[in-house]
């Protein structure tokens, strides 16, 4: 699962081609529930940002710990 939430993070226009709507919705719903990302209230349709817990769990993805 972390492969392919990375994938729509960093790429979500590929990530549409090989994944549905509901797949899409499901993996979003985890990474909010685990407090990996945020949906601003007042932002364009689609904004995703991640958290300041978000940046600290994939720093430590990045540099080899978590």
């Amino acid at each position: 699962m972390k492969d392919a939430t990375m994938e729509l993070i960093l790429d979500p226009e590929k990530y549409m081609e090989k994944y549905n709507r509901r797949e899409i919705q499901r993996r979003l719903y985890y990474l909010k529930n685990k407090k990996f990302i945020a949906f601003p209230a007042r932002s364009p349709k689609g904004q995703v940002l991640l958290t300041k817990l978000g940046l600290k769990r994939l720093r430590g993805m990045v540099n080899g710990g978590y």
